[in-house]
């Protein structure tokens, strides 16, 4: 759930030392990565144009398969998704993810064009730290969600960007 690692007790003193380098290091990095999982390719690259920026990477997946090979393969600060996706539901990947124990599950926000059950959303919020339904202030919304996952200084951003996120909070 965004875990950058983890040791079992008792823990060796030279095993501490390099979780805490490594934290260390996760901290420092400037760089972050964001995943975009949407299987509509004009969708996935307008979210990309709208996440990137100069200290952020966007890498697209059109299907859950491909996601957890990204997955599997790198390593994310978050991850946007949409529940629509060709080969199963938003839902049945999430709780692969989840079971599957994987090293690399970032926070996820969901970002659906689905109007959701109250069922539906209790079963969301168990793997997912935001929800939102697309419509005319989402992008927005997301925008300002995902600075918030990256601890992104929203003064440093491009004054694009800052100008949607203050739309947002007002």
């Amino acid at each position: 759930m965004g875990a950058v690692g983890y040791a079992l007790k008792p823990v060796q003193r030279d095993h501490l030392v390099s979780m805490i380098e490594s934290l260390g290091a996760k901290a420092e990095q400037t760089l972050r990565r964001v995943l975009i999982v949407e299987d509509n390719a004009v969708q996935r690259d307008a979210l990309s144009k709208l996440l990137s920026s100069h200290d952020v990477e966007t890498v697209g997946a059109g299907s859950a398969a491909e996601c957890i090979s990204l997955l599997a393969e790198q390593t994310f600060d978050c991850m946007v998704l949409d529940l629509s996706l060709p080969d199963t539901s938003g839902f049945a990947l999430l709780e692969t993810l989840s079971e599957a124990g994987m090293h690399s599950f970032p926070p996820v926000i969901v970002y659906t064009g689905r109007v959701l059950s109250s069922e539906e959303e209790q079963r969301l919020r168990r793997y997912s730290k935001s929800i939102i339904i697309k419509g005319a202030k989402s992008p927005e919304r997301l925008l300002d969600e995902v600075t918030l996952f990256l601890h992104q200084v929203v003064s440093e951003l491009p004054d694009e960007q800052q100008q949607m996120i203050r739309k947002a909070r007002n």
